[in-house]
């Protein structure tokens, strides 16, 4: 019987070129989003938000994705904290003037080349490279990659990958839930696959209370029936 190989084994380890380039656009990131923060203490900005670290599984992720999907058949809906993941796959794409876009955006003028300025901050939108809109309710990350899985499967398209964020919760009773730090609460960076034979879903989950464990990993495999 014959097997088929699972795909990551075929992906050749990054290159210097390819993790010199990881690390500049990490490091740009960390700066640009540094400089927004001090922006907004001075009142020149009205809003800033940061996660130091990101920039690390953000650069990792895109050039991860960049080596198994085709841009044209991809789609992901970033989270606001996901500057440098939107970063990198642009650079990849051959778009190179993210910094300056989101730099734009920050003062809700005319001159935000996304939406004029009628969107909220790190709301980015970039649907030439397949970056979605973002929002702030992270449940509604995994309903816009459904529906643009749909799009895809509606014009032909079988061959797509969606990248969103799942949350799942477990509050106790609806009738008395519990208390915050006793509820479990993940958020999942999650992936969907649909490159016939292999559907998939695999994720990794951040618990954000002490009664939900602090890192997760899930998969889900779909298996036809004859």
């Amino acid at each position: 019987m014959s097997t088929v190989e699972p795909i990551v084994r075929k992906i050749p380890a990054p290159s210097a070129a390819e993790l010199r380039q990881a690390y500049q656009v990490g490091v740009r990131s960390r700066a640009l989003e540094e400089h927004i923060v001090r922006l907004a203490s001075r009142g020149e900005l009205k809003f800033a938000i940061w996660g130091p670290g990101e920039e690390i599984h953000g650069t990792a992720t895109a050039l991860a994705l960049s080596k198994v999907v085709d841009p044209k058949h991809f789609g992901m809906v970033p989270h606001y904290r996901s500057g440098c993941l939107c970063s990198m796959w642009c650079e990849l794409n051959g778009k190179h003037d993210f910094t300056l876009s989101i730099l734009r955006q920050q003062f809700s003028k005319d001159t935000d080349p996304m939406t004029r300025g009628r969107q909220m901050v790190y709301h980015v939108e970039m649907t030439e490279v397949g970056i979605l809109p973002v929002q702030s309710p992270v449940g509604m990350q995994l309903g816009k990659a459904a529906g643009y899985a749909k799009g895809f499967s509606a014009k032909g398209i079988t061959d797509g990958v969606a990248l969103g964020i799942e949350h799942y919760a477990g509050i106790g009773r609806l009738t008395h839930p519990s208390p915050w730090r006793e509820q479990e609460q993940t958020f999942y960076l999650a992936l969907d696959v649909d490159l016939k034979p292999w559907i998939f879903n695999v994720g990794v989950g951040r618990g954000l209370t002490t009664a939900t464990d602090r890192w997760t990993l899930k998969a889900i495999f779909e298996v036809p029936l004859p």
